[in-house]
């Protein structure tokens, strides 16, 4: 491909009619997309995009204006890079998933390893993505095969993932009185 994302809305009632309302990445990723993920932030109509190159490159794209900026072709992206984020050596393959009840979880899997990246609001300098955990692979069951889906229940307290052999890992995140907010 040619390395961007393009944001398409709907532009009439029609179910199939449809408008590209921006086009992202150029000049950030060198190499075609792998992964792509969407959601909206909590408490607005900010959208939040993922994408994943195989020059492994890992972008997280945030929207100003929401989706009546998007759709007036006014609203503005910010982006923020995930350094460290790698297409696998398996054709490159990539999953990304946003936590669905606010956004602020990226689930990327990579390979046979999930990683989980967390939005941070830094004092004074905007948001930032940082890389929380590696979720690890119980001893007793690690993917033999590469992550091919991911899935958050609704509440984001738990990630499901599924290699391409149909082998199912899930991480359940635990309470304050399991061992703290934010473990898994």
């Amino acid at each position: 491909g040619d390395a961007t994302l393009k944001v398409h809305t709907r532009s009439g009632g029609q179910l199939g009619e449809w408008a590209c309302r921006s086009t992202l990445g150029a000049g950030v990723h060198s190499k075609g997309l792998c992964g792509v993920a969407a959601a909206r932030a909590a408490g607005g109509d900010q959208l939040l995009l993922a994408s994943l190159a195989f020059d492994h490159t890992a972008v997280v794209w945030e929207s100003s204006g929401g989706v009546a900026a998007l759709k007036a072709k006014t609203a503005s992206w910010t982006h923020h890079g995930l350094g460290g984020v790698e297409a696998s050596g398996h054709g490159g393959d990539a999953r990304l998933a946003f936590a669905p009840a606010d956004g602020a979880l990226l689930a990327v899997a990579s390979g046979k390893s999930v990683e989980l990246w967390e939005r941070w609001d830094k004092e004074g300098a905007g948001a930032a993505w940082e890389r929380a955990c590696r979720l690890p692979a119980h001893p007793a069951c690690p993917h033999p095969g590469y992550v091919n889906a991911l899935a958050w229940r609704p509440d984001s307290n738990l990630l499901l993932a599924c290699d391409h052999l149909g082998h199912l890992r899930s991480w359940r995140r635990l309470s304050q009185e399991e061992g703290g907010e934010g473990t898994w």
